[in-house]
């Protein structure tokens, strides 16, 4: 008799598995750049369009007739966003740079899930707001939001629920630091008893990230080819950003990378492969279902990435397909020995698999687990099978009955 092998992609919960790979996502900043995308056709970026994970929106929050056609443009209705915290740490849920709340609202109305929040201090940066106080959080990594701070940030959400303003009674909070290296024990025991998440900021244009986590060289200029080593002064770098992605998922907490890049440094794949080696030294998989990435650009400015066509390689979209390719919903996965034994057999599953272009539903009774992660298959959608069809992709899997195995 013959078989179906179908190649497992993802990493197992008990009763149904989320293969999905990390959540891959990208930030619009101004307005003209909504409508540019709302006049864009979906054909000229249809990867994004339907694998997409998140979507972020920039500061200056746009109008919710605008978000909602922006909403329209993707499969994804997850959204996340950046919040800046002024004022005194006592006293900083009083912040005249955004209104959270009311963004959260306008968004909710423009059918947006609000995903998680990513709130930080910024004391490095003006934004020519000489009424706010840009004073850095209580801790070495300036960055760093306190306690105080979340707490009131939380209070400030909880409100807003019990008043009716906002959907949800939790929103995940993920604050944003500056480097791994900035973080000891006291910020971890903080970050665990307060935080749903850590962000870190990595950026090929820094000339700043890691090969080899036993140097500590710091280069200036970036020259394609060449590689970065971790400054000594403690600028984020891949081998940092590796492992505090291995003691966010050591501690349950969701790890997020926001990744800058315009056409002066189109290398953010090297950087980001060298991420994903570093991880693999650290046996993390840098496609963790609970990992996020972010590009953040902005095409207001000299020198950044437009966002279309998807096909081109200076493109923001283009970078968010390859980064769905090799980190996300599309990349090329197989399970550990540990996963494949939480799928117990002989039983039958629902399997969503992704074939060239095409997504199949099928329901299967899987005879056993090979050691290649390949499911062994005896028949599909109640009929027997006496073919080998080499599924290379699959989405997803639960629990499911099969007619005559019950």
């Amino acid at each position: 008799m013959n078989y179906i092998y179908f190649f497992i992609l993802g990493s197992f919960f008990i009763t149904a598995f989320s293969l999905q790979g990390a959540k891959i996502g990208f930030r619009f900043y101004h307005k003209h750049e909504y409508e540019n995308l709302i006049a864009e056709p979906v054909d000229s970026f249809p990867i994004t369009h339907e694998y997409v994970s998140v979507i972020q929106f920039a500061n200056n929050f746009t109008t919710i007739d605008v978000s909602k056609k922006v909403r329209n443009k993707f499969k994804t209705d997850l959204l996340v966003e950046e919040a800046i915290m002024f004022g005194p740490q006592s006293d900083a849920n009083k912040n005249k740079h955004i209104d959270l709340v009311k963004r959260i609202q306008e968004a909710e109305k423009a059918g947006w899930d609000w995903d998680h929040i990513i709130p930080y201090r910024e004391p490095s940066f003006d934004f020519s707001i000489k009424s706010q106080d840009l004073s850095p959080g209580p801790w070495f990594d300036l960055r760093l939001i306190s306690e105080k701070d979340i707490d009131n940030l939380r209070k400030r959400l909880s409100e807003a629920h019990k008043k009716g303003i906002l959907k949800k009674k939790h929103y995940s909070i993920c604050p944003l630091i500056y480097s791994w290296k900035n973080i000891g024990d006291k910020e971890k025991d903080f970050l665990k008893k307060n935080a749903d998440g850590v962000y870190i900021e990595l950026n090929p244009r820094d000339g700043r990230w890691v090969t080899d986590g036993s140097q500590t060289i710091f280069k200036n200029n970036y020259k394609k080819g060449e590689k970065y080593i971790m400054s000594d002064f403690g600028v984020p770098g891949t081998y940092d950003c590796a492992e505090m992605a291995k003691w966010c998922l050591e501690n349950n907490l969701l790890f997020g990378m926001t990744i800058g890049a315009n056409t002066e440094d189109p290398w953010t794949p090297d950087m980001l492969e060298d991420f994903a080696k570093q991880c693999k030294l650290l046996d993390v998989d840098s496609r963790n279902d609970n990992f996020v990435y972010l590009l953040h650009h902005n095409q207001s400015h000299p020198g950044m990435l437009p966002y279309f066509p998807e096909s081109e390689s200076y493109s923001m979209t283009y970078l968010t397909r390859w980064l769905i390719e090799n980190f996300g919903a599309l990349s090329p996965r197989k399970l550990t020995r540990e996963q494949m034994l939480k799928l117990k057999v002989p039983a039958n599953y629902r399997v969503e698999c992704r074939r060239n272009k095409h997504v199949s539903s099928l329901v299967v009774h899987v005879i056993s687990v090979k050691h290649d992660g390949s499911l062994q298959v005896d028949k599909v959608n109640d009929k027997k099978i006496t073919e080998t069809l080499p599924y290379d992709r699959i989405l997803s899997v639960r629990p499911a009955r099969l007619r005559g195995n019950r």
